[in-house]
């Protein structure tokens, strides 16, 4: 006994070492990116971000026109071999997404109530009721004292909470990616990037269309009128404009 705990004490001190010279590591790397002092900490689920723990903390800032990630603490190491240690270092590292290439962000997910319901029943029997009656009444006690009493009926409603907040991008290779965070970090997206919020983004998509209509229609207007000035001086006969009028109008 005495040599295990011996045992477990010394690996208890390696993992603390480990964890040491992971934090001396991670100062360094972190001095070097020069982190803000506001920046903010959001809460990354799982995701794309290469070499980010899931479900920690990380750093988030726009610098340079990009969405920069930092652990806000380094990996919690499992060994002190050194060759593991080397791998865990190699995952601290800043990631960055740029903004342009950020399609939207926004919510997902609903809070979900079950309402549970216990108690009630009665008629049933219990091995343990059999017995505290067969101590008290005898063998006609046991039959007794081994009824069920009837419960009170509990409802208990139950709060299942599956929101979240889902990042879209565009990666260096062009394919689409995801990134998910806490329901609650939307709040500090929309301070850091509020055009790329859902809503805004879809409104001006929307825009755009509508834009692109008009400019349409007021070029298909534009040379119905330039047609009309050919056939008043004479260039077009009232036929050929028709025809030509009649192809614009059927492109808006």
């Amino acid at each position: 006994m005495y040599i295990k705990r011996e045992e477990v004490n010394k690996e208890n001190e390696e993992k603390e070492e480990a964890y040491e010279e992971l934090w001396r590591k991670y100062i360094d790397i972190k001095t070097k990116i020069n982190i803000p002092n506001n920046a903010n900490k959001v809460q990354y689920l799982k995701g794309t971000l290469d070499n980010l723990p899931r479900n920690n903390i990380t750093c988030i800032w726009v610098e340079e026109d990009n969405l920069c990630f930092f652990p806000a603490k380094p990996p919690e190491p499992i060994s002190n071999d050194r060759e593991y240690l080397r791998k865990q270092v190699q995952k601290i590292k800043q990631f960055k997404i740029p903004i342009d290439k950020i399609e939207y962000y926004k919510t997902k997910g609903e809070i979900v109530r079950e309402n549970k319901i216990s108690g009630g029943g009665g008629g049933g029997y219990s091995i343990k009721g059999a017995v505290a009656g067969a101590l008290l009444a005898g063998g006609a006690g046991a039959i007794i004292g081994s009824r069920k009493k009837n419960e009170a009926i509990k409802s208990e409603m139950i709060e299942h909470d599956n929101r979240e907040m889902l990042m879209s991008y565009i990666d260096n290779t062009n394919s689409r990616r995801s990134v998910y965070f806490e329901y609650s970090d939307f709040e500090t997206l929309k301070e850091l990037l509020p055009e790329k919020e859902y809503t805004v983004v879809d409104a001006i998509q929307n825009q755009n269309i509508l834009k692109k209509e008009m400019d349409k229609n007021k070029s298909a207007t534009e040379k119905i009128r330039a047609l009309k000035s050919l056939l008043d001086d004479g260039i077009l006969t009232e036929e050929e404009y028709q025809e030509k009028k009649k192809e614009l109008l059927a492109k808006i």
